[in-house]
């Protein structure tokens, strides 16, 4: 799902939707990036939803305060989309797999 209005992406987020990983840009229109990330990590169902935020400015230190996972500038680390999702995502996974399948030893 895209969004391209920050207020239409709090929404979202609100909503019980189901989202493996989130990508947001620092820059949208009503609601900055930053805000969604912080929005994001009050919800329960969002707090371990891996997040990537991308900007054109330098702002990874407040991506990552908000509760960003990774941050991307833009354009020079674009050719890291692929791996970072996917680095998120097997991570995720583990984190899931520990929490739920429990394993006697």
């Amino acid at each position: 799902m895209v969004c391209y209005d920050g207020a239409v992406a709090l929404r979202k987020l609100a909503s019980e939707a189901n989202y493996d990983l989130l990508m947001l840009d620092s820059h949208l229109p009503h609601v900055h990036g930053l805000e969604l990330v912080r929005y994001a990590r009050t919800l329960p169902h969002r707090r371990e939803t891996p997040i990537i935020m991308f900007s054109a400015s330098e702002c990874s230190r407040d991506a990552r305060l908000a509760g960003a996972n990774e941050f991307l500038r833009k354009p020079r680390d674009m050719g890291r989309i692929v791996e970072t999702i996917a680095h998120l995502l097997i991570k995720s996974l583990g984190d899931v797999q520990k929490r739920y399948l429990h394993v006697p030893k």
